[in-house]
């Protein structure tokens, strides 16, 4: 047995699941620079998914291009960004985390 947190989670709120985001501390001056910097190394990235498939021994190379193109999401749209609204708020709800944190500031 497993659980797909992702399904689960999209069964029960209908939004899509987030692994993971860069984020940057609320007190950098100068946030926007350290953004642009880290979507540029995002689409260099996205360039090399051919060679990382190519390279796969674990999976098929079709099986990881597939996975890397198709499965995996490398933008947050609304959906994204709603989704992770509801996952802080229910970690509110839980007292999982204090109230007083500011939610996520897009940049």
């Amino acid at each position: 047995h497993y659980w797909d947190l992702a399904e689960a989670w999209r069964v029960r709120t209908g939004l899509p699941f987030v692994f993971a985001v860069w984020l940057l501390r609320p007190e950098l001056a100068e946030n926007r620079p350290v953004a642009d910097a880290f979507r540029q190394l995002a689409a260099v990235g996205r360039q090399q998914i051919p060679a990382i498939a190519a390279g796969q021994t674990l999976l098929s190379e079709a099986l990881a291009r597939r996975y890397l193109t198709e499965h995996i999401r490398f933008e947050l749209g609304t959906p994204e960004k709603e989704a992770l609204a509801r996952f802080r708020a229910l970690l509110i709800r839980h007292h999982l985390l204090p109230p007083g944190v500011k939610p996520f500031r897009w940049v």
